[in-house]
């Protein structure tokens, strides 16, 4: 794998990350099941990231969106 490749790559790994953690930590059934599930050392370092999520959520999107706009 070149790192042109790995340019193109990784922007919507960087979007796909910030998603799944934004569906994850504002959806009260798997926060539920996290808290029920999860010792609270690991829900606390889990809901950390919730900050983290929101903004590779909006990094990646329009990263990825500019990476689509200038390989048309």
């Amino acid at each position: 794998m070149s790192y042109q490749e790995l340019d193109l790559i990784f922007p919507f790994i960087v979007f796909i990350y910030g998603s799944l953690m934004t569906l994850i930590l504002h959806s009260e059934t798997l926060m539920k099941l996290a808290e029920k599930k999860l010792p609270p050392t690991l829900l606390f370092q889990f809901k950390t990231h919730r900050l983290m999520g929101s903004i590779c959520l909006f990094v990646g999107f329009f990263w990825s969106l500019q990476n689509l706009l200038l390989t048309l």
